[in-house]
């Protein structure tokens, strides 16, 4: 949180977190150790510090994981959701 007051005290306007990806959450991998509930805390409490909007970032694969973790990024108080939308081709 310290990065935020830091961000806030040299001028910056808001603050965009690093995203939720839905792929990584259903892999499992030990890598990404972000889950939602350890997110959303995180998002709440960089809400809390300072004054600033704080944005969510948000990658998913499923029309289910969109709905689902837009909602509750938007119900753990976010001022905006960024959606973080690509596709790696991997078939031809």
């Amino acid at each position: 949180m310290d990065n935020v007051r830091q961000m806030e005290q040299a001028g910056a306007a808001a603050v965009v977190l690093h995203s939720l990806f839905e792929e990584q959450l259903q892999a499992g991998a030990p890598e990404f150790r972000v889950d939602p509930k350890t997110y959303l805390e995180h998002m709440s409490k960089a809400k809390r510090t300072g004054g600033i909007p704080i944005i969510a970032s948000l990658n998913c694969t499923t029309l289910g994981g969109w709905l689902s973790y837009a909602r509750r990024i938007t119900e753990a108080g976010a001022d905006a959701l960024e959606l973080n939308i690509y596709k790696i081709p991997t078939h031809d």
